[in-house]
């Protein structure tokens, strides 16, 4: 489950960058 947070940390980030 852990993995999936920094999935979406990830994602938001990317969204950020975008």
């Amino acid at each position: 489950m852990k993995h999936q947070l920094k999935i979406m940390s990830n994602i938001c980030k990317d969204f950020q960058g975008l």
